[in-house]
């Protein structure tokens, strides 16, 4: 009886994880079983908030598994007990080798699909996590599936430097944006293995089906008559205690900038991981007429927007160029962004400076959306990713035949 070929795709710390390679995972459907294994519920359950994903997810496979913290419970309790009292009693990956044994993850696989006669091709996990799958797998078994490493964000990268690091990639293939992007990644797995294939979730096919499949969380009908500005809005008070009033202060500054501009409505799609509700204090003094909190997705809010705002350092922004929005960002708050952005390098954003410079963007992008300064930056955005239409079927042949 010939083999059902699986991939597996592990997602270990949210959900862009998935919003980046989705579109390839549904391109490989029709060959291959997905079986999806979220890292915790807390992941899980992100998902299930974002409409558009879980209803993309959900035409893509109907097969995941939601590691629990009790699972294999006795093993992690005694290795971090041995590792506490610094005791090698045991030998090297004793433990690793107990969790993430492949076998055990294909009996996971069997004992949720109901199919025993399995195979796994291709295991995905982004670069970010050096998942303890992907090292016990690599590290002790021949015969494996081939892994796949991946982004979780558009986010272009440059490093002129070499980056001294001990983190290592022990994957096949990393897939990146742009070929420009290798020479960073270069430091973490052999450039051999690195291919550009632009980024999938732009390819118009799946722009489409986002936009398709994606509903507001709002009455459009009752704001579309204003300028609807999206801002990408990063609540960063928890992970900088210590920066507490410059955070404050930017997000006052912004809205009084809005306040001023007639006939015009912000839309707030905060960060799903960073997202300290302080900032809704901050909001509440302002009039609740000028904005509203959504969780639609990026794309969907871009495509309504007159521009979209963002911090710097950020990849919101190539959501909007995608489409052809303008894209602003903010100045930076010292101590907690760096100027240094990559994205504005490249031209992809207009930096605001302060908040008269944004006063002006902010009714250049609803006065002029044609403005030389968005039309250099859709050009600049064409120039580092100009196949729009063919990036799933790259990615798509880079990981099966390379």
């Amino acid at each position: 009886m010939q083999k059902k070929k699986f991939i597996v795709v592990l997602v270990n710390n949210s959900i862009s994880e998935l919003d980046w390679i989705l579109p390839v995972l549904n391109s490989l459907k029709s060959n291959y079983f997905i079986f999806i294994y979220f890292k915790n519920y807390k992941i899980f359950s992100s998902l299930k908030s974002n409409d558009v994903l879980s209803k993309l997810l959900n035409k893509t496979t109907k097969f995941f598994f939601i590691e629990n913290f009790y699972d294999l419970f006795f093993y992690k309790v005694l290795k971090k007990t041995l590792n506490f009292m610094n005791l090698n009693i045991f030998p090297i990956d004793f433990f690793e080798r107990k969790i993430h044994d492949l076998n055990r993850l294909k009996d996971l696989i069997k004992k949720k699909t109901n199919i025993n006669n399995i195979e796994i091709d291709f295991i995905f996990s982004d670069y970010g996590i050096n998942s303890g799958w992907v090292k016990i797998i690599t590290k002790y078994n021949n015969t494996r599936p081939k892994i796949v490493h991946y982004p979780h964000s558009p986010q272009s990268f440059y490093s002129k430097k070499k980056i001294v690091t001990k983190y290592k990639l022990y994957g096949d293939i990393l897939l990146v944006g742009r070929e420009k992007d290798k020479s960073f990644f270069s430091n973490f797995i052999s450039i051999k293995k690195i291919h550009s294939c632009g980024i999938p979730k732009y390819d118009l096919s799946w722009k489409n089906k986002i936009l398709k499949n994606s509903e507001f969380d709002f009455d459009y009908n009752k704001i579309k008559k204003f300028n609807l500005i999206t801002f990408a809005y990063v609540s960063k008070f928890e992970n900088f205690n210590n920066k507490s009033n410059e955070l404050s202060k930017q997000l006052e500054d912004v809205m009084k900038v809005f306040e001023k501009i007639e006939n015009t409505l912000v839309i707030f799609k905060v960060h799903p991981r960073k997202n300290s509700k302080k900032f809704l204090k901050i909001l509440e003094k302002f009039d609740k007429r000028k904005w509203i909190l959504s969780k639609t997705h990026l794309t969907k809010l871009s495509s309504v927007s007159s521009s979209v705002l963002c911090h710097p350092n950020s990849a919101a922004g190539l959501d909007a160029l995608s489409q052809n929005i303008p894209s602003i960002q903010l100045w930076p708050v010292e101590g907690v962004e760096s100027g240094n952005d990559i994205q504005k390098k490249l031209g992809f954003i207009k930096s605001a400076k302060n908040m008269n410079m944004l006063k002006k963007l902010i009714l250049l992008s609803i006065k002029k959306p044609n403005h030389k300064i968005w039309m250099d930056q859709r050009k600049n955005f064409r120039k580092e990713f100009p196949y729009l239409n063919k990036y799933i079927n790259i990615s798509k042949n880079v990981v099966i035949n390379k």
